[in-house]
């Protein structure tokens, strides 16, 4: 989270944001025969996910710095990771892309690539010795929580098998890879989520961050299938559901006041 945000009621680190439209030439493709009409930038294209035109840009560089970092020093690679696009990683990592960069808020390369939730992307890194796992960026944001973020049930507990790694770290704002869990665009099973990843090793259901607020109160504000599960797994697990952040709300009104019915009734009984 940026300093002069206050924690995940607002939006939390807006990591690899699109920096302004990336028009410096330097960056633009002079040549690629399968895209017609005007020059191509090779960032935009990785950021609207077409990875095909990518892969021939990439045959045709013709002295395009593939390391040129915009205002914010977020790199081509950096931006591949978080789409989670692993045949366009591999091909910039083999065409020279840097492994040990940070951008400004000094997040890591692992940071981009755990949140993306690719595993065959943090196999990739690990590979080329970027095991990292224990950095922080500067508001003190673990990877473990980018990839609490991410979503993915297999990265964060491949994480957990790393020395060091404290699964109750907090952030700048008192925040914890529970509460960022609560965050992730989840898919497919509601049992294989970060989130229970996290309640199964035993992560403090109950810290509360700076501002008060709890996992509880995030899977309340949040909601949806996977966050009622996962508030049913916090309750279990010892959750209070009637702590109050700054405010003097509980989750039961973030429930409420969201529209999150099936949620505000597990958390009235």
């Amino acid at each position: 989270m940026s300093g002069s945000q206050a924690g995940l009621g607002v939006y939390p680190n807006k990591i690899g944001k699109a920096s302004g439209e990336w028009k410096h030439d330097k960056f633009y493709i002079p040549f690629m025969p399968s895209i017609s009409g005007e020059k191509k930038n090779l960032v935009r294209l990785i950021i609207e996910g077409r990875t095909a035109d990518v892969c021939v840009a990439l045959k045709h560089l013709y002295g395009v710095n593939i390391n040129f970092r915009d205002e914010d020093k977020v790199t081509p690679l950096m931006h591949a990771l978080l789409k989670g696009e692993h045949e366009v990683v591999m091909r910039l990592i083999d065409s020279g892309a840097h492994l040990r960069v940070k951008d400004c808020a000094r997040r890591t390369i692992l940071m981009y690539a755990v949140r993306g939730g690719n595993m065959e992307n943090v196999t990739l890194l690990a590979e080329r010795g970027i095991n990292n796992f224990t950095d922080k960026d500067d508001d003190e944001v673990t990877t473990l929580m980018y990839a609490s973020w991410g979503g993915n049930y297999e990265i964060v507990k491949h994480i957990f098998s790393k020395p060091s790694v404290h699964i109750n770290a907090i952030n700048k704002h008192g925040e914890t890879a529970l509460m960022y869990s609560m965050l992730a665009k989840y898919r497919g099973s509601v049992s294989e989520t970060s989130a229970v990843a996290l309640i199964d090793n035993n992560a403090d259901v109950n810290i509360a961050a700076s501002n008060g607020q709890t996992a509880l109160m995030c899977a309340a504000r949040f909601g949806g299938p996977h966050m009622l599960v996962a508030a049913g797994r916090l309750i279990e697990a010892g959750a209070n559901r009637y702590a109050i952040n700054e405010d003097g709300r509980t989750a039961e009104y973030f429930a409420k006041s969201n529209g999150h019915h099936s949620i505000a009734r597990l958390l009235s009984k």
